[in-house]
């Protein structure tokens, strides 16, 4: 399991299985968001994580 703190959030990348890997999302809150894709690798899921976490950030900057 991989943990990194970015933009105040926690993204972790683990795997379920030796060739799927998944991320979640915690939030400053403690809410969690889990995505439902797999991804082949480690580096591939951790890339999407930070890319959702960029746009969620983003969109609550625009939003206020």
């Amino acid at each position: 399991m991989s943990v990194v703190g970015i933009n105040g959030q926690l993204l972790l990348v683990y795997s379920l299985a030796e060739t799927s890997y998944y991320f979640s999302i915690v939030d400053v809150t403690g809410k969690s968001s889990t995505c439902d894709t797999s991804f082949p690798s480690a580096n591939s899921a951790k890339f999407m994580g930070v890319a959702a976490i960029k746009r969620v950030t983003e969109s609550e900057r625009n939003y206020k």
